[in-house]
């Protein structure tokens, strides 16, 4: 992930002036990638729970596979909502 990151900073100098537009680094391929692999590397439950979370759905994440993506540190669960490892992370899954 912090190589895709500075792969982007490389190849488009002008993305340090996006530093705050985190759907603009969410779009970019290296990024993509690498979220691609994470994701891949999970279980259909635990990737239909992430998509359902990243679009506001907690209902209907069970407890068990919750718990799972919370010990793979993909997610931290807060009082009310749910926050993914990265930002970026939550734009590409939507």
């Amino acid at each position: 992930m912090i190589q895709a990151l500075f792969t982007v900073l490389k190849e488009y100098p002008a993305a340090a002036s996006k530093l705050d537009d985190v759907d603009w680094f969410a779009r970019q391929e290296a990024v993509r990638e690498e979220f691609r692999k994470i994701l891949e590397g999970l279980s259909v439950e635990e990737q239909a729970a992430l998509r359902s979370l990243a679009n506001g759905d907690k209902s209907s994440v069970t407890p068990a596979i919750g718990k799972q993506i919370h010990a793979k540190g993909l997610i931290k669960p807060t009082s009310d909502h749910v926050q993914f490892f990265s930002p970026m992370f939550g734009y590409w899954l939507r």
